[in-house]
């Protein structure tokens, strides 16, 4: 080849190198985009567990909308979250995709929305709304729906015990009374309730007397958790009544050990004490927005020991309620240790070191000041009852007992009240 001139070659440009003028391939710079944020989270301080579940599950659910992120629409996010219901999955898991792709989008809002506006003419509008993002179970409480509080009680047990004197059966309506006291003052869960035994009473402990819950809830795998509930508010003199003239009218009642039995001396279902108070609030023609259910009595009694100044790590051992303020965080767009410490300092006015506001997200702390606890309510604008585990799953109950021949039903008795 003669000095100076060119020879052309087969070959290609090199990956890297863009044609001035033309958008890069939509895959190639959304996963381009997937990384950018992947390294904004580990900027963050996320675990490497976390960022790759987070991946993981962004990829499959932008995988479902079958088109790139910035041309996702409303109808897209409706389409897979329906698409994931069909197939079965729980609500948690579909909740879960949709905030780590709402997640996602909000990155490109800050980050990325004038070079995509620049490259593929995308405006960003959020696609995730309130009509399409997964319900979570406390998104309607506490914040419409708080816990009933003594005004609202103390109308609905005077209904329960005028009811006992004219009442049809007076043994189960007396039952119902007793129940729903145990569960307001003990703070107990219904599926605890129900598992108690009369042997589970000791009116010997303590100056009040103490209910053993021997089947308390179970957590992480671990077997039922017991522990000794104080009898309060003068709870003693409302279940001496019950064993003393109530329970004995109940068939089967002697064979039986079951403290709430039914009208054969057998165990209640959790159920069933659900649908009995459905019904006594149906009976009761209170407004819809004024009923509650029996795990509401429970978080009645948390805050009703609150207000009184119990101190927050005496009613978490009582009730055996878990510290959930990550939980309450995250639901309030709320991420980091530092997003915390600054809402703290901004509307509390309480400058906490890093390492004491990390302690409170990642462990349960063994005690808590008031001043602090009121300091996180307000800088979340929650309650006490965000910063409690809000949790109704079933305990491991008890096996049945085997069945007993049926006696008579016990004599009547004159209809006796309530001592309170």
């Amino acid at each position: 080849m003669e000095a100076g001139q060119l020879r052309l070659v087969p070959g290609a440009a090199p990956p890297s190198v863009e044609l001035a003028g033309l958008p890069p391939d939509p895959a190639a710079y959304q996963a381009h985009l997937i990384e950018a944020y992947v390294a904004s989270q580990v900027a963050r301080g996320f675990s490497p567990l976390t960022v790759g579940n987070g991946t993981g599950t962004l990829e499959r659910f932008l995988a479902a909308c079958g088109k790139p992120v910035w041309e996702v629409t409303h109808h897209d996010v409706d389409r897979v979250v329906g698409e994931l219901a069909a197939a079965g999955m729980a609500p948690n898991t579909r909740r879960g995709y949709v905030s780590v792709f709402k997640g996602f989008y909000g990155f490109l809002v800050a980050r990325k929305a004038p070079e995509l506006q620049a490259l593929f003419g995308a405006r960003l509008e959020l696609p995730v709304d309130e009509f399409n993002a997964a319900r979570h179970v406390t998104d309607d409480t506490p914040a419409l729906r708080p816990p009933p509080n003594e005004q609202r009680l103390q109308p609905f047990f005077a209904f329960l015990k005028q009811r006992l004197a004219t009442c049809r059966t007076f043994a189960p309506a007396a039952r119902d009374y007793a129940l729903f006291r145990t569960l307001y003052h003990a703070g107990l869960r219904s599926e605890e309730a129900v598992c108690l035994e009369v042997c589970d009473v000791h009116f010997d402990r303590g100056p009040f007397g103490k209910l053993h819950v021997r089947y308390g809830k179970a957590a992480k795998g671990s077997g039922p958790r017991p522990r000794w509930v104080p009898m309060l508010d003068h709870l003693d003199l409302v279940l001496r009544w019950y064993l003393d003239d109530v329970r004995p009218r109940f068939a089967g009642s002697t064979a039986s050990q079951t403290l709430f039995c039914d009208q054969g001396g057998g165990r209640m279902h959790p159920g069933s004490v659900r649908n009995r108070l459905r019904h006594l609030l149906e009976l009761e023609g209170g407004p819809a927005s004024q009923r509650f259910s029996p795990h509401a009595l429970r978080h009645a009694c948390a805050t009703r020991l609150y207000e009184r100044g119990v101190d927050l790590v005496a009613i978490q051992q009582l009730m055996q309620v878990r510290w959930r303020l990550r939980m309450a965080a995250a639901q309030r767009e709320v991420w980091t240790g530092a997003q915390l410490r600054r809402l703290l300092r901004e509307r509390a006015g309480l400058e906490l070191s890093s390492a004491s506001v990390s302690a409170l997200l990642t462990k349960q702390p063994s005690q808590i000041k008031l001043e602090t606890l009121a300091a996180l309510c307000t800088a979340l604008e929650c309650t006490p009852n965000d910063l409690m585990e809000v949790d109704t799953t079933p305990i491991q109950r008890q096996p049945e007992p085997t069945s007993q021949p049926a006696e008579p039903p016990a004599v009547a008795r004159g209809r006796s009240l309530p001592p309170i």
